[in-house]
C-alpha cells in the first residue's frame, strides 16, 4: 500500500547503509545517520509534493531542493516540527488523503 512505501525505502536504505559497512565504505555512526537522514528528506520531499498538488507554497522551489535543505537543517540540529506552517499543512494533507481514502477517489484525477 501507498503508506507502506517509506518504511520499505528506508529499510532499504538501512540495508544498503549496513553493506556499505561491512564493506568498509562507511563508519558505524554514518550507518545510523543514513535512516534518520532518509526520514528527513523523505518528510520534506513528501510535504513539498503536496504543497506544489495544492498550491500551498509556489515559493518553495524543487522538490529536491526541499529535501536537500530538510537535512541541512537537521543537520544543523533543527527539526521538521519547527515549523508551524508545515505542521498544519502535514494535518491538512493527511485529512485530504483520509478523507480521499474513505470516499474512494482516485489519486490522479483529485490532482
Amino acid at each position: 500500500s501507498y503508506r507502506e512505501q517509506p518504511g520499505a525505502v528506508e529499510w532499504n536504505v538501512a540495508k544498503l547503509a549496513e553493506t556499505l559497512h561491512l564493506a568498509g565504505a562507511l563508519e558505524k555512526k554514518e550507518v545510523e545517520a543514513s535512516r534518520a537522514r532518509f526520514r528527513v528528506a523523505y518528510e520534506a520531499a513528501w510535504l513539498a509534493t503536496f504543497r506544489a498538488k495544492l498550491g500551498l507554497d509556489p515559493a518553495a522551489g524543487t522538490v529536491r531542493e526541499a529535501a536537500a535543505l530538510a537535512v541541512s537543517r537537521a543537520d544543523a540540529g533543527a527539526t521538521a516540527e519547527d515549523d508551524a506552517l508545515a505542521a498544519t499543512d502535514r494535518a491538512l494533507i493527511e485529512d485530504l488523503i483520509a478523507t480521499m481514502e474513505h470516499t474512494g477517489a482516485d489519486f490522479t484525477a483529485t490532482f
